[in-house]
């Protein structure tokens, strides 16, 4: 997709620039690949601060050689299931991120019980593996301060059971609509280990079957990655606005 960033006469604040318009574009297309150009300077850098995924820019003299290359190299691109694998895998790291401010800022709230807040905690991450219990035990043995900034690591608290708690936390919090969104978020967290995790019992260039001792085949092709590449973006958006209303006073 080629894009002005401006989108409007940038006298006229309320309209939209660029970085507004990707959001809306990625919740129907979360593969999309966009150039962005720009008569004005500074643009790369507006990408950057926005940390925007997938977004090339070009200067508005440059637009038609910069387009013209692009297209030839993403024609040769394909969205073959092991590339959508890996993207998965990956893409959850900004959500993870969040969710331990989350639990941070919750934590060092006014009027917040220290010892419940933590202990709530503990009993999530004792319930895990026994063959990481001599880990989590250890972790869990620390002070309160000590042990919340320790949540910030996987090896601690995964990223399936951090994001379980932030949708008890979020419980009131969040309007009912964006809490009923958020709450699928563990659902493709798990998805999303499975592809990590689960043996691959067939890869075709058109999907990859996983295959778990004791459960259903998991089969994930292009239909199911866009599917879960929406939910990982309206989670993060919620996320996102959440953790802003958090911090923000």
């Amino acid at each position: 997709m080629l894009v002005d960033w401006r989108v409007e006469d940038t006298d006229k604040v309320d309209k939209p620039v660029g970085g507004d318009v990707i959001a809306k574009i990625r919740e129907q297309v979360p593969y999309s690949d966009i150039l962005f150009y720009s008569g004005s300077a500074g643009l790369e850098q507006e990408v950057y601060d926005k940390r925007l995924q997938g977004v090339y820019t070009a200067q508005r003299n440059e637009v038609r050689d910069e387009a013209r290359e692009l297209i030839e190299h993403l024609l040769h691109k394909t969205l073959h299931p092991k590339i959508m694998r890996g993207i998965m895998v990956s893409s959850l790291s900004q959500i993870d991120d969040m969710c331990f401010k989350i639990i941070e800022h919750k934590f060092n709230e006014e009027g917040c019980d220290k010892d419940a807040f933590a202990d709530g905690f503990r009993k999530t991450l004792l319930k895990q593996a026994k063959g990481q219990l001599k880990y989590k035990e250890k972790a869990a043995e620390k002070d309160n301060d000590a042990f919340i900034a320790s949540l910030h690591s996987t090896m601690i608290l995964d990223s399936h059971k951090r994001a379980s708690k932030i949708v008890e936390l979020a419980e009131g919090d969040l309007h009912k609509d964006d809490h009923t969104t958020l709450s699928s978020l563990p659902d493709t967290i798990s998805k999303r280990n499975w592809l990590a995790h689960w043996t691959r019992i067939e890869e075709t260039d058109a999907q990859i079957v996983l295959a778990e001792d004791g459960k259903a085949n998991y089969v994930f092709d292009q239909t199911e990655a866009i599917r879960m590449r929406k939910a990982i973006n309206k989670a993060a958006d919620i996320l996102s606005k959440y953790v802003a209303s958090l911090t923000s006073g």
